[in-house]
């Protein structure tokens, strides 16, 4: 990307697993910026001041211009920031076998006519509460359970929903 690309208030992304926003741009210094990173591979790492491991996410950092354009592979439109978040979180999420299963029994359920978004509920079988609850866990859904032995409903959040369109355009 060229550095004249690079703005205040943009959102870039590296087109792999890394986005930031820029927070300014210091000229003076000779094109010195600072960013936030909002989505990155490592998301945490060990700081021996806190003696334990602390987010990278939300945190501020600065590097030259230039190294900054040489990163940044697209600018993200402020609409696409959060769904793009998103489903990076989905890429990362991993499941138990059984949890995978259920979820994608759940895609499966659903053609193409009827897209998964937030908010879909699929029921479950009593002797799924304890993959629901798992799920719910990795906040893919929100669970709602019936009566003993009964079963329940898991609510899709965001996330789950994300997850489950991954897997059904792999």
């Amino acid at each position: 990307m060229k550095t004249n690309s690079i703005q205040v208030g943009g959102i870039y992304h590296d087109d792999k697993q890394g986005v930031r926003e820029v927070l300014e741009i210091n000229k003076v210094t000779q094109g010195h910026l600072k960013y936030r990173i909002l989505a990155a591979k490592v998301e945490k790492e060990y700081s021996y001041a806190d003696k334990a491991e602390v987010s990278l996410v939300g945190t501020e950092n600065s590097c030259n211009l230039e190294s900054f354009a040489r990163w940044a592979k697209t600018i993200v439109p402020p609409e696409r920031k959060d769904a793009l978040l998103t489903e990076l979180a989905a890429k990362k999420l991993r499941l138990a076998p059984g949890e995978a299963r259920f979820m994608a029994s759940v895609a499966e359920a659903f053609d193409d006519e009827f897209p998964i978004k937030t908010g879909v509920t699929v029921s479950f079988d009593f002797r799924e509460t304890r993959l629901a609850r798992g799920i719910e866990k990795k906040g893919l859904g929100t669970v709602a359970l019936a009566p003993p032995g009964a079963g329940g409903e898991i609510k899709l959040t965001e996330l789950g929903a994300a997850w489950i369109r991954l897997r059904r355009a792999a």
